[in-house]
């Protein structure tokens, strides 16, 4: 049970950096795994971007992974 609720806290502190980090730029799988050290697999990894509602996936080669721009919707709405 233990084990579990440990595995929980670290995949919450993943996502949590993984969200701070593309907050910064636009980044490959790869490139997010190297830089934050996670033990994800790409797989992992792509699945969890491609679920979370926040993070937009650019048609580049490699694909490349980014938040969505808020502001911009933001502004549109006010217009």
């Amino acid at each position: 049970m233990c084990e579990i609720l440990a595995s929980e806290e670290a995949a919450a502190r993943y996502e949590n950096q993984i969200i701070e980090l593309l907050g910064t730029g636009e980044y490959p799988a790869k490139e997010i795994l190297r830089r934050l050290q996670l033990d994800w697999t790409e797989t992992k990894l792509r699945d969890f971007l491609k679920s979370h509602k926040d993070v937009e996936i650019l048609e580049k080669r490699p694909l490349r992974y980014t938040l969505k721009n808020r502001v911009a919707k933001q502004k549109s709405l006010f217009e």
